[in-house]
């Protein structure tokens, strides 16, 4: 068995009128997309195959078995987490009672006949979700699903390559400066590495820079120190991670105030030479601010950015990673609908390409933002745009070279043909009429991952067989 498919849990759940096909649906097509579809014949089948194997998305196809007995099936707690599909008739959805159990046990549902392209695509929204609520509980401890929320998310180069970094750097001591545009998760990084660093077990501290009292005179001595440097003494965590945020914002008292306290507060940092200075505390800080442009104009000191940044960090803005923008979303919405009192549960395909064509100029911030929004807003299960808080002007990428034209429209046609089709290859080639290498090669060109909501090793087809 390929571990790596992912898996669909078809259940027939209860007999249905004579005539009526086994399996009335393509299960062939399903598993041409890269399923691997494992069938029960009832709901306590059903759970005795989820306590044997990794399930997290079911189909389950209501025929005319009692509405009580699918319930209990349902609540069977070899079931729960799951992510159900209905499949039913539309003269059986008409009932209010069925309708009221599909809408309070499921993702979604389909009426026959199916359109097997949309089922496919409401499978990999479905596992995605699956995947992320399960990442979300975590464990038995409440501490643990803060935890689990309080991570990088992302399966783009460019936040691979922010996780390599961050993989290096955590258990090194030296200094790190964290730049990147506004709401680019400069402080979840900052996080991040201390959770990752030897230092985990220690206090994570957080210096809102321009918040501290600012520092009169026009110098800091050990006899006279400033209330700026009193008030960051307080906060130090001693053995822990000190985060400087906003440190760019900081006005040339603060400045001075600050240098002095690593200069002689036993911090890790380098000494003039280049050497290790051993400390007790280490420092963190994160910019959205050309802090090089700000030393050249005289604006930030040149020795204090020298001590800061030993080790550095860029986060990328949103718009450059927009293949994680369905996986963020899909995390940020069962994070705002856990406690069950929003219906929302998935993204309709015009919300997706409106955020898709968005600039994110507030990045993965505007992005939370704008889902917490939609699942307030939302009327039904599936969030539209005007729920987002999309306008029919607001947002829309207006590039202005004919070259980014080109590039602009190849991403947005890769991006809408794998969603299209589950992130199947060979489909989403056959969309946009070019071969299977060709695809590839463009998908290495735009740095676009070969499926942005699944775990690593799928890649949205059937492996093949030897």
């Amino acid at each position: 068995m390929d571990t790596q498919q992912r898996r669909v849990l078809y259940v027939d759940a209860g007999p249905r009128r004579s005539g009526e096909s086994d399996h009335p649906i393509a299960l062939d097509g399903i598993r041409a997309a890269g399923w691997k579809v494992v069938v029960a014949g009832d709901m306590a089948e059903a759970d005795r195959l989820r306590r044997r194997m990794p399930l997290h998305v079911g189909l389950l196809h209501i025929g005319k078995v009692s509405l009580s007995q699918l319930e209990a099936g349902l609540a069977l707690d070899g079931l729960r987490g799951m992510e159900w599909l209905a499949i039913l008739s539309a003269e059986r959805m008409k009932d209010g009672a069925v309708a009221a159990l599909v809408g309070r046990r499921c993702f979604d549902f389909s009426t026959l006949p199916l359109d097997l392209d949309r089922l496919q695509i409401l499978l990999g929204h479905a596992y995605g979700m699956a995947k992320i609520r399960s990442a979300l509980k975590g464990g038995d401890s409440d501490e643990r699903g803060a935890e689990c929320e309080d991570r990088l998310l992302g399966t783009s180069a460019p936040m691979q390559e922010v996780m390599e970094i961050i993989g290096k750097i955590a258990d090194v001591d030296s200094p790190v400066l964290i730049t990147g545009e506004t709401g680019t998760g400069k402080a979840l990084a900052a996080r991040t590495i201390h959770a990752c660093s030897v230092r985990s077990t220690r206090p994570f501290r957080t210096v809102q820079c321009v918040a501290l009292p600012e520092t009169s005179g026009p110098s800091v001595s050990s006899d006279g120190e400033s209330v700026f440097l009193q008030a960051i003494r307080g906060i130090t965590p001693a053995g822990g991670t000190l985060f400087l945020d906003e440190v760019g914002d900081l006005t040339p008292n603060r400045q001075r105030a600050l240098l002095h306290f690593l200069q002689q507060e036993g911090i890790r940092s380098s000494n003039a030479q280049g050497g290790a200075v051993t400390g007790n505390t280490r420092v963190i800080a994160a910019t959205c601010r050309d802090l090089d442009k700000s030393v050249a104009e005289g604006a930030f000191r040149k020795d204090l950015y020298f001590r800061l940044n030993i080790l550095n960090l860029a986060m990328p803005p949103l718009r450059d990673h927009l293949e994680d923008l369905m996986l963020l979303s899909r995390s940020f919405l069962a994070r705002h609908t856990r406690d069950g009192r929003s219906v929302a549960r998935t993204f309709s395909q015009r919300a997706i390409d409106r955020m898709m064509q968005h600039q994110w100029p507030g990045n993965v911030r505007e992005l939370i933002n704008r889902v917490q929004r939609a699942a307030v807003m939302a009327k039904n299960t599936v969030i539209e745009p005007d729920d987002l808080g999309f306008s029919a002007s607001v947002g829309v990428y207006r590039p202005t070279t004919l070259a980014e034209v080109r590039t602009r429209a190849e991403k947005e046609a890769i991006r809408a043909a794998l969603t299209e089709t589950a992130f199947n290859i060979s489909q989403a080639a056959r969309v946009l009429d070019i071969s299977r290498p060709s695809l590839y090669r463009l998908l290495s060109k735009h740095r676009i991952r070969k499926h942005a909501s699944s775990p690593p090793g799928t890649a949205g087809e059937p492996k093949k067989r030897s």
